[in-house]
């Protein structure tokens, strides 16, 4: 079963545009090209503009085959922005996974260890409780 937040980016390389499949993860978008796994960071400006909104919570999922050397968080858990929640170790490098805003870890489906696969669900975020 295809996971649907892959989705079909295009990229200027070299003089020539190319259709890449991509996840993204926060402000970050993982792409696949040529055998290979590469992460943009991405820049948004107009994302103040919609400030309190559910933009970029959700699920959240393994942007490549890698293992998982530490997960920081459990069901339950209030995270900071920009809080590390989970390490992956892929291609020799380790990769951090954050929390894109101030959120409430509702799920975990995954464990320290682990040996994740690509586009494997790992975490959902959702809005904190209003007191």
């Amino acid at each position: 079963m295809a996971n649907s937040n892959i989705q079909i980016v295009q990229i200027q390389l070299e003089n020539k545009t190319i259709n890449v499949p991509a996840i993204r993860s926060g402000d970050k978008l993982w792409c696949h090209y040529q055998g290979q796994n590469f992460c943009l960071e991405l820049s948004n400006p107009s994302k103040k503009k919609r400030a309190g909104s559910n933009l970029d919570l959700g699920p959240m999922y393994a942007p490549m085959p890698a293992k998982l050397v530490r997960l920081n968080v459990k069901e339950g858990d209030l995270v900071k922005a920009k809080q590390v929640l989970m390490v992956l170790e892929a291609m020799k490098m380790e990769y951090s996974i954050s929390a894109p805003k101030d959120a409430k870890v509702s799920k975990v489906a995954v464990s320290a260890g682990e040996q994740l696969k690509d586009s494997q669900f790992l975490i959902e975020l959702i809005e904190q409780d209003k007191k």
